[in-house]
């Protein structure tokens, strides 16, 4: 055994009780929820940090409508909910061209998208698009629309499409365009 192991024990040993030390006294367990503080104690980090500050659990990720578990989200005012009720009712309509060749249909969805979604979407040939056409006026907001997250549910032949649509400025782009289930 070289004569080195037991110091390279020692140092490695230090190193673990000194970062127990430096006031990481609490590992998150799961998923935070609101209100709570969900935390567990690294045995024997209590005594070695006792005089750390005792932090409180970060807020919780925002849910997939984009607002924090348990917190009550604000709408949007009367006239943004209203232009992402056309602006999703605008895009399908667009969306359900089909009678268009690639590229005139392309150019006519390309401008609604989001960057990202365009760069998802471009993929989309048109002869796999099932939506033909819309009903105009069905447009409705999904109760989990915040002021810069829409979900906008739109009737169409092959039933109701849910157009999310993020707010960027005054706009409203899409982000996505789920067909019915």
């Amino acid at each position: 055994m070289s004569p080195h192991r037991p110091s390279l024990l020692a140092a490695a040993l230090a190193f673990a009780a000194a970062l127990t030390a430096c006031g990481q006294n609490h590992i998150r367990t799961g998923p935070a929820r609101a209100g709570s503080q969900q935390a567990a104690t690294v045995p024997g980090a209590g005594r070695a940090a006792a005089s750390a500050t005792t932090t409180t659990a970060p807020p919780p990720p925002p849910d997939a409508a984009g607002t924090a578990e348990g917190a009550t989200s604000a709408v949007p005012d009367a006239a943004a909910a209203t232009r992402a009720r056309t602006r999703a009712t605008a895009f399908l309509r667009a969306f359900a061209r089909t009678d268009l060749d690639q590229a005139a249909w392309w150019n006519g969805v390309a401008g609604y998208f989001t960057p990202a979604a365009a760069s998802i979407y471009h993929y989309t040939d048109v002869v796999n698009v099932p939506v033909h056409q819309v009903v105009e006026g069905s447009a409705r907001l999904a109760p989990d629309t915040t002021p810069y997250r829409a979900q906008v549910t739109v009737r169409s032949d092959i039933g109701t499409y849910t157009v999310t649509l993020i707010r960027a400025g005054g706009d409203w782009l899409v982000d996505r365009a789920t067909p019915p289930q």
